[in-house]
């Protein structure tokens, strides 16, 4: 019998729908959960409205499920990308130097360093209007991935490994300026997918150990970023009590954040269509637009977390610009209802299925290695985020990888 692959896209569903939907729900009923305390809601029938989404989203993962199954028993006959080995530096260079060339127009746009420090604790606001430019920044992503399978897979001079690491260090440094930890986190989690694909199986306490030291990592960078360089000062860990129970509870605060899925789904459902309407794909449509300026685009309409913030809460909205996402489904669910929600949950299921059965097609393919293992490392931002941000994100990490592979048919 087959050990189970904590990493592979199905457990991880279904783990991520257990922590954001099931695992709140007594605090959420008690009031007692994180978001009923930041975001209050009045509810007419609490308890009905929440096992109604409990049920909306157990028919969701039902559907991932069975479209994940179905697609991945389906064979790829499609080509392979396998890394060209023999000019990788020549290719990798164009990788790095466009990820340097970015960094180097954002200075220019933004003052230098010290304009982008200023606005790394609000990057959307900071610096409207070149938003897609940081984008670009994630080619020096896509070269920290490539070059890892590269060392993972070959022997290599250790003047190699000396030289990625000194590009690592570098190339982490420019990518935390940007102050996204998303991007952080599904990069250091993609090369330990990709490890864990090829190398050798990550057991279950690795992955609960090394999870939550990447998390504690990224939740100190998240203070330094959202505090120090603004106040100086870090608020969250100065209550007054002892510095790790505080930090405790921040790391508490901060994980049950990312895990509202009950929650906010519970507000669509009953704030709709009253006095939120049904938006019929008007979310999609400005995820499509959304790294047009402004500027340019004077009527863009809001992204699902713009309209969904505005809806339920509008002073946090127009006196902040704070936005509160309610995650894919709940994004369909904003469109469509349920059946918006379902057909995102299949969807969903079909890509993950198909990504899984190429990256176990052929073990020479690593550009699908590359993309499986980026987009099951988002899986958990398509659940906290909205559609269209993660899949730029996702996106402009994974095709600039073709830079560095070719196309082979696959092998019969």
């Amino acid at each position: 019998m087959n050990r189970i692959d904590w990493l592979s896209p199905k457990p991880l569903f279904l783990i991520i729908l257990l922590l954001g939907v099931y695992v709140p729900a007594y605090a959420f009923l008690k009031y007692d959960d994180w978001f009923s305390k930041i975001w209050p809601f009045l509810f007419f029938n609490k308890l009905k409205t929440t096992l109604e989404v409990m049920g909306i989203y157990a028919a969701v993962a039902a559907t991932f499920v069975v479209a994940h199954r179905r697609a991945v028993r389906k064979p790829y006959t499609g080509a392979i990308r396998p890394i060209q080995h023999h000019i990788f530096h020549r290719l990798n260079f164009i990788l790095i130097g466009a990820g340097l060339g970015t960094i180097g127009l954002i200075l220019f746009f933004v003052g230098g360093i010290g304009g982008l420090l200023e606005g790394a604790s609000d990057r959307t606001r900071a610096f409207a209007g070149i938003q897609g430019l940081f984008l670009f920044l994630n080619t020096l992503a896509s070269a920290i991935i490539v070059w890892s399978l590269r060392l993972m897979t070959r022997p290599t001079l250790l003047s190699e490994k000396v030289s990625f690491l000194g590009f690592l260090m570098v190339a982490l440094l420019i990518l935390a300026l940007q102050g996204q930890k998303s991007t952080l986190f599904i990069l250091i989690a993609a090369v330990g997918i990709i490890f864990h694909v090829r190398i050798r199986r990550f057991t279950l306490p690795e992955i609960l150990i090394a999870t939550f030291a990447l998390y504690c990592a990224l939740m100190s960078y998240h203070i330094y970023k959202q505090e120090y360089l603004v106040l100086g000062r870090v608020v969250s860990l100065s209550s007054g009590g002892q510095f790790w129970d505080t930090f405790y509870q921040f790391l508490n605060q901060q994980f049950f954040g990312n895990f509202m899925q009950l929650q906010t789904m519970a507000v669509l459902v009953e704030g709709m269509p009253i006095p939120l309407q049904y938006q019929y794909g008007a979310t999609y449509w400005a995820g499509i637009t959304l790294l047009i300026p402004r500027s340019l685009y004077p009527d863009k309409p809001l992204p699902s977390t713009g309209t969904f913030t505005e809806a339920f809460w509008p002073d946090a909205w127009r006196a902040t610009g704070t936005t509160l996402p309610a995650g894919v489904f709940g994004e369909g669910y904003m469109n469509f209802g349920i059946a918006g929600a379902l057909f995102v949950a299949w969807i969903a299921g079909t890509f993950y299925g198909r990504i899984e059965c190429r990256r176990k097609a052929d073990v020479d393919d690593d550009f699908g290695l590359i993309l499986y293992a980026v987009m099951v490392a988002a899986m958990l931002h398509y659940f906290r985020g909205e559609l269209a941000s993660v899949t730029y994100t996702a996106l402009s990490i994974v095709l600039p990888c073709i830079v560095v592979t070719r196309r082979l048919k696959a092998a019969a």
